[in-house]
């Protein structure tokens, strides 16, 4: 029976593609492990994204970061497999206060 589940990984590494690096590394491994229980993964390398810095679901000027974050609303999982995500998880505290003013 196929799973219908779908995960999103986040590699906040600094190293921008296609340079090597170790969070990319564990991704992939998230991602095939994933795969064994028949849920669809993606991967996104924010640092190789238009990402704005700021406090809001969305810095405006065409930053990226508003279609990353529908991508991980869409998730069933989203996985972060690396210590170096400091600026991810500041943007994404707005959706968790968007979701929060909302109730």
């Amino acid at each position: 029976m196929a799973n219908d589940l779908k995960a999103l990984v986040l590699d906040c590494t600094l190293k921008k593609s296609p340079g090597p690096s170790s969070s990319m590394l564990l991704a992939e491994q998230v991602v095939e492990a994933l795969g064994s229980f028949d849920v669809g993964a993606e991967i996104v390398r924010v640092v190789d994204h238009d990402v704005r810095f700021g406090v809001t679901t969305d810095e405006g000027d065409g930053g990226e970061w508003p279609e990353i974050r529908r991508r991980m609303l869409d998730a069933d999982i989203v996985v972060r497999p690396d210590l170096d995500g400091t600026a991810v998880l500041g943007l994404q505290d707005g959706p968790r206060a968007t979701r929060r003013r909302a109730r």
